[in-house]
């Protein structure tokens, strides 16, 4: 068991992104990146394909399935807490969201962090497909975004760890509130 959940935590470090400033803000950023739902299917296709897992009755990998969802959700946000610290930057990047250009910007790059997700950070989607289909006036606006603090926030994003060392948290609270030992298997 502590195999299967040490690389769910692990999965975290792959190539992704996230978010954080506190007033609802962190869920909008996250929703326009579409990592909960991203994370939260790549989790679900590995618990429910790992033997480990399936040994539990349905009430011990309903509780395992929280517990790692949750722990998930938390290395996410305390990474965000990190990278988000300035509501300018934040501002700059839901702003670029809204616009027309900014919109299909950020489908081309959810769709790639949904596909680098799903190959655990080998191959991202077509995203350079969807923005060759986009006017030169686009194009700039992409180029001057990208000369941004926002910009710089989504590259540092890519790099970020969001297991933050949340792998001993997860085996203590699978121990503690599931009851499964997080020895060997």
């Amino acid at each position: 068991m502590r195999g299967l959940i040490a690389s769910l935590l692990l999965m975290l470090s792959s190539p992704a992104l996230a978010a954080t400033p506190a007033d609802g803000r962190l869920a909008q950023v996250r929703q326009l990146l579409g990592l909960d739902e991203s994370l939260h299917r790549q989790l679900r296709e590995q618990l429910y394909s790992s033997p480990d897992f399936a040994a539990y009755d349905e009430a011990k990998r309903s509780c395992i399935s929280q517990v790692v969802s949750q722990n998930f959700s938390d290395g996410i946000d305390e990474a965000f807490s990190e990278l988000l610290d300035e509501d300018a930057v934040v501002n700059e990047l839901l702003g670029f969201s809204r616009t027309d250009t900014g919109s299909l910007f950020f489908a081309a790059l959810r769709e790639d962090m949904q596909a680098r997700l799903l190959s655990g950070g080998e191959a991202g989607g077509d995203a350079d497909g969807l923005l060759r289909g986009l006017s030169v006036e686009q194009l700039a606006e992409v180029g001057e975004f990208s000369a941004t603090s926002a910009a710089d926030l989504l590259r540092r994003l890519r790099r970020a760890d969001f297991s933050q060392g949340r792998s001993a948290t997860a085996l203590d609270q699978l121990q503690s509130h599931c009851g499964v030992a997080a020895s060997g298997t």
